[in-house]
């Protein structure tokens, strides 16, 4: 669980960074 939650923050940080930019 610990290593897909850890690609999914990845995933939800990018689409924020994406949605600021």
């Amino acid at each position: 669980v610990e290593c897909c939650d850890k690609k999914y923050i990845v995933m939800k940080e990018s689409d924020i960074i994406a949605k600021e930019a």
